[in-house]
């Protein structure tokens, strides 16, 4: 193979190579060849005249106009991407991948093509056959995601998902570096429901980024939304009340998702605590998550000891700057025998059953 033909199966070969390294974010750029032969050559020619006027004469107008090029082109590609989503690949698929790849190359030989055909088949195949969600469908979890200083919990039964709160860091796009991947690795393709317990930026500030770059079906963030029934997934708010802070009117939702109870409390603080109780005494829940990521402005002792939970969940970041959880929370749940766990001693929680 001689001349163009060479140039361009080399190209193809090394960005097949590549592969996997776009697929460590769960997404491949369709145009991403294209934007890579016109990158490299401005690129390099900007780094030169860098170094260039680093150490003689500056080319200052050129540089300004080589830049302005780029993001042209970036801001163009950016505007007709065309990306897949993909869960992303481990280190053993990665290590499988590439020795398909090379065995693929090796085996190119007329007398061993077929040999090679069934390696590409067949490594195709097991990929294609790992994409699809089997187990889900015979399980449900509910997921405390470890957002950082934040909520966010994913709940699922069979094929039906449901989120509540996404949470939201500002110095990147939460949906898109976290959210995402995570969704894909659990063969999540799909998010029938997204909840907003309340306006704050660590619940919500991802959720505008998530609904446009996944498939949402539907985001509510009311009160009057509720009851909501999603598979065999119900929910209810006990938080009825025409509160004034943000806070005050955060959605306190009780559901039963396997063989557990829940109730999720957003960051609702102890005024709607002691009025929920008095309005539901019979109140009760397998799994807490604590209001307010573990404040001393959330889970009072009376709300505590009503609804004696046996595990109680604390989403927040660590060594935030909150002091979240407080000691004092820590102290009343241990009094109690509450089991204590924390999004940021142990990464996302899993409650795992059958669908």
């Amino acid at each position: 193979i001689r001349g163009i033909k060479k140039r361009l199966l080399s190209f193809g070969l090394l960005r097949l190579f590549l592969l996997p390294v776009q697929l460590l974010k769960g997404k491949i750029h369709l145009l991403s060849p294209l934007w890579g032969l016109i990158f490299f050559p401005i690129s390099m020619l900007t780094m030169a005249l860098g170094y260039l006027s680093f150490i003689s004469v500056p080319f200052t107008n050129t540089l300004g106009w080589l830049c302005n090029l780029l993001v042209t082109f970036l801001t163009f590609f950016q505007r007709i991407d065309l990306p897949l989503l993909f869960p992303a690949l481990d280190a053993v698929g990665a290590l499988l991948y590439i020795l398909i790849y090379f065995l693929s190359i090796y085996f190119e030989e007329g007398k061993f093509r077929w040999f090679r055909n069934g390696v590409i088949l067949s490594g195709v195949g097991l990929y294609l056959v790992s994409l699809v969600p089997i187990p889900n469908l015979l399980t449900s979890e509910v997921i405390f995601v470890n957002v950082g200083q934040g909520d966010c919990i994913l709940m699922r039964d069979g094929f039906f998902t449901v989120m509540m709160d996404t949470g939201g860091v500002k110095p990147f796009d939460m949906a898109e570096e976290s959210l995402i991947p995570f969704l894909l690795k659990k063969r999540i393709y799909h998010i029938d429901v997204l909840i907003g317990s309340h306006g704050d930026f660590d619940h919500v500030g991802a959720a505008e980024s998530l609904i446009k770059k996944f498939n949402v079906g539907r985001y509510v963030t009311e009160a009057k939304d509720f009851p909501l029934t999603v598979g065999k997934m119900s929910f209810v708010n006990y938080n009825i009340y025409d509160m004034k802070e943000d806070n005050d009117k955060s959605l306190v939702l009780g559901t039963r998702i396997g063989n557990r109870s829940y109730l999720l409390t957003g960051d609702a603080p102890i005024e709607v605590e002691k009025k929920i109780i008095a309005d539901h005494p019979e109140l009760r829940c397998d799994i807490l998550k604590l209001g307010h990521h573990g404040s001393k402005t959330s889970s009072c002792a009376e709300f505590l000891d009503c609804l004696s939970p046996k595990e109680a969940v604390i989403s927040c970041g660590g060594k935030n700057s909150y002091g979240h959880p407080h000691a004092e929370i820590i102290n009343r749940l241990k009094q109690r025998n509450i089991k204590i766990r924390r999004t940021d001693q142990e990464g996302s929680i899993v409650y795992l059953g059958l669908a």
